[in-house]
């Protein structure tokens, strides 16, 4: 690989009028050359691909079809040896893809993945910002030991060649929840280790209502979310079939059950019986205070699951 290989910079935007200009600020100002930025437009209405013609940039405009769409029409215009994906409303530290680059043209078939901080005004350099990823993932790590961590990292946090991302496949067009997580998996699944740089950061903006994960029970998100715990189960056991990582899987289907039980019953059975399958989980119920703990204790988990969904159907109808 030549010593200043191409990066290809990603961007979706939708609506993103109030952002973008920021993000794309960010990614200009990298001290890293040479980098090709591919923005898909993902059928805005508001003044989003104005804004985004006043940059030297590849826009790409098609009708409105879902991030992960607009992510995959980018990977088939991009012509980088390394992809970088990044969210329209977050923003790269001026190094990002320099230290990343850095560590990967010595190891072609690995992954880099770096550090992500919430920042909630329109500067984080005026906010205390506490960075992730969780400590387990602050090393290099094998593609199996860091899918058994099973804790988040951001989107804008991974570089990426792209002969690993022909390997993995596309973006799942179907997940409206976890996109993310199950893409950069696979990605992960298919390289020979895990690099971790620690001053190559991303500001994750999170002051953004209208977020997926806040409609977890409703059909769609629920399907998703069991896919991607299928998609988990696969990768994982595609890379070691033992009893480290049939306690994870089941303990992927055991998050699952907590995160959406009573909802889509036929997908909870599933869930416990892949959970009795790989022999059991070891995590336990959320925690809601000590009161709630003791009902837990009594009554079960599952029961004041019931309870609490059957209280907000009743709000529900009561306030609407």
């Amino acid at each position: 690989m030549e010593n200043n290989p191409l990066v290809s910079v990603i961007i979706p935007v939708y609506n993103a009028e109030n952002y973008v200009y920021a993000c794309l600020e960010s990614v200009i100002t990298q001290t890293y050359k040479p980098i090709e930025i591919i923005v898909i437009d993902d059928g805005s209405s508001d003044e989003s691909t104005n804004i985004v013609k006043k940059f030297d940039v590849q826009l790409v405009e098609q009708p409105n079809s879902g991030a992960c769409a607009a992510r995959n029409l980018g990977i088939q215009k991009a012509s980088g040896n390394f992809l970088q994906f990044l969210d329209a409303d977050d923003l790269l530290s001026p190094e990002k893809i320099q230290i990343q680059v850095n560590k990967l043209v010595r190891n072609v078939n690995a992954v880099a993945n770096g550090r992500w901080g919430r920042f909630y005004s329109e500067d984080p350099n005026t906010e205390a910002i506490q960075w992730g990823p969780d400590s387990s993932l602050q090393m290099d790590l094998s593609p199996v030991d860091w899918l058994l961590r099973n804790h988040m990292s951001q989107t804008g946090c991974w570089l990426v060649p792209s002969g690993l991302v022909k390997k993995a496949g596309f973006w799942d067009e179907t997940l409206t929840i976890n996109q993310d997580g199950e893409f950069f998996s696979r990605v992960v699944g298919v390289a020979e280790k895990v690099i971790y740089t620690p001053d190559a950061k991303v500001y994750y903006r999170s002051n953004i209502t209208g977020s997926i994960s806040s409609a977890v029970r409703r059909k769609k998100s629920i399907e998703s979310l069991f896919k991607t715990c299928r998609s988990y189960e696969k990768i994982l056991l595609d890379l070691e079939d033992s009893d480290r990582t049939h306690r994870a899987i089941a303990n992927r289907f055991q998050y699952f059950l907590y995160k959406t039980y009573p909802h889509h019953t036929h997908l909870a059975k599933e869930a416990e019986k892949k959970i009795h399958y790989y022999g059991g989980s070891d995590i336990e119920p959320y925690r809601k205070g000590p009161a709630y703990n003791r009902l837990q204790k009594l009554l079960g988990w599952k029961f004041l699951a019931r309870l609490d969904s059957v209280r907000k159907k009743i709000n529900g109808k009561i306030f609407k």
